[in-house]
C-alpha cells in the first residue's frame, strides 16, 4: 500500500513566516517521513545528523529550538533518549497529502521550496473557491442555493468581489513569506508542470507620442508596470497574471472539521 503524509496549510504558512522556524518544521518533516514511528532515538548527535543529512551542529540548535517552539519532545526513558516529533496538520484544518516516497530524498533546501508550492497552489485554490461561490450565488439552481452561496461570499470577501481578479508576482512574494526570485520559481515550477494554468494579461494605456520617445518601463502610483515603446509610440500596463487550476489538487480536510470561514483576499 502506498503510504501518504499530509501537511498543514495553515502549518507550513506559519513555518514559511520565520526562518528559524522554517529550518525546524523541515527538520520535523524529515522525521516524519524517515521514520515511521515519529521517533528520533538519539544514539548520537553525529549519527542522527548523519541519517538526516544535515550538520551536526545544526542539528543541535534545530532539535533545541524545535523544543522550545513544541515541535519535538524531549523523553529519556531506561537510558534511552528520543525526540518525539508532533504532527504537521490538524484534523480540523485544510492539508496537503502528498507519497513519502516522493520525499524520503529531498534536501533541506527542496522541502522549503515545497512548503512554498503549497501554499501558492492553495492561494490559487481559494481564489477559485470564490469564484466558484460567486457564480453559484449569481447562477444558482434555485433560491435556497443562491441564498447559501451568498451567506458563504460574504464570509470569504473583504473587498468587493471581482472575476478579473490575478495575483501578482509581489502578493505571492508575501505569501510565501520570501524574495521576488522564490516567487518567480516556485510560481513557473507550478505551471510547467501542469499544476496551474497562467494567463498573462497587457492593457494598452493612453500616452501623449510626444512622451514615447524611449524605451523604458515606469511603475504608476497602483503599483503596475507601465512599458513603454518608442517603435509604436505606445505603452501598455502589464497586470497581474490570472491562474487556475490545472489539475486536481490534493488540498483537503484530513477526517473532519469546519468548512474555511474566510478566504483573506
Amino acid at each position: 500500500m502506498m503510504k501518504r503524509i499530509r501537511i498543514g496549510i495553515q502549518e507550513a504558512k506559519f513555518a514559511l513566516s520565520d526562518k528559524n522556524r522554517l529550518d525546524a518544521f523541515c527538520l520535523l518533516l524529515k522525521i516524519k517521513l524517515l521514520f515511521q514511528s515519529s521517533d528520533l532515538n538519539l544514539v548520537s548527535y553525529n549519527h542522527c545528523a548523519k541519517l538526516l543529512h544535515i550538520d551536526n551542529n545544526k542539528l543541535k540548535r534545530l532539535l533545541e529550538y524545535g523544543c522550545k517552539i513544541g515541535y519535538f519532545r524531549f523523553e529519556e526513558k531506561n537510558g534511552k533518549k528520543r525526540f518525539i516529533a508532533r504532527s504537521i496538520h490538524s484534523n480540523d484544518g485544510y492539508s496537503y497529502k502528498l507519497r513519502k516516497d516522493d520525499l524520503k530524498k529531498m534536501t533541506f533546501p527542496a522541502l522549503k521550496n515545497l512548503l512554498r508550492r503549497i501554499v501558492i497552489e492553495n492561494q490559487v485554490r481559494m481564489q477559485e473557491d470564490v469564484i466558484n461561490t460567486h457564480n453559484k450565488g449569481t447562477n444558482g439552481k434555485n433560491v435556497k442555493t443562491i441564498r447559501k452561496a451568498l451567506k458563504r461570499e460574504s464570509r470569504m470577501l473583504r473587498k468587493k468581489f471581482s472575476d478579473n481578479k490575478g495575483l501578482s508576482y509581489d502578493r505571492i512574494k508575501d505569501v510565501i513569506f520570501g524574495t521576488m526570485y522564490q516567487a518567480f520559481k516556485v510560481t513557473n515550477q507550478l505551471v510547467n508542470r501542469g499544476i496551474i494554468n497562467k494567463r498573462t494579461r497587457i492593457k494598452e494605456v493612453r500616452c501623449d507620442e510626444k512622451v514615447c520617445t524611449n524605451n523604458m518601463a515606469i511603475t504608476d502610483i497602483e503599483g503596475s508596470v507601465i512599458v513603454i515603446s518608442a517603435k509604436n509610440r505606445s505603452a501598455f500596463s502589464i497586470e497581474s497574471n490570472i491562474y487556475r487550476m490545472q489539475m486536481d489538487d490534493a488540498i483537503s480536510i484530513s477526517h473532519h472539521g469546519m468548512r474555511r470561514k474566510e478566504v483573506k483576499m
